[in-house]
């Protein structure tokens, strides 16, 4: 699952980068009780609103070569981390790129 869950963020992070300018970080950081990883872009980012529904079915919107979503993606990595216990956060700001951490309990 944790897998799907990478993967989704990456496939994202990659369909909203603009497609000759974009950049896609990845970073990591441990401490004692987690490892957060995060995954960023400097790609078309979401307004508060877009921000509000990104967990519910259907929510789709198109990638910046005009893919076209199944609106299933957010939801499942939402489902899948709250079965893992893993901890999701989703920054965002329009025009500047979106940022999603996972924060991952240590065993």
């Amino acid at each position: 699952m944790f897998g799907i869950i990478v993967r989704n963020l990456l496939s994202n992070a990659v369909k909203f980068s603009d497609k000759k300018a974009g950049e896609i970080k990845i970073e990591s950081m441990e401490s004692d009780q987690h490892i957060e990883l995060s995954i960023s872009d400097n790609g078309i980012g979401m307004s508060s609103d877009q921000l509000k529904h990104i967990f519910i079915v259907g929510g789709s919107s198109r990638g910046t070569s005009d893919e076209k979503g199944h609106g299933i993606g957010l939801p499942l990595v939402k489902l899948f981390c709250d079965q893992l216990g893993i901890d999701l956060t989703v920054d965002s700001k329009l025009g500047s790129g979106t940022k999603c951490t996972l924060r991952v309990p240590r065993a």
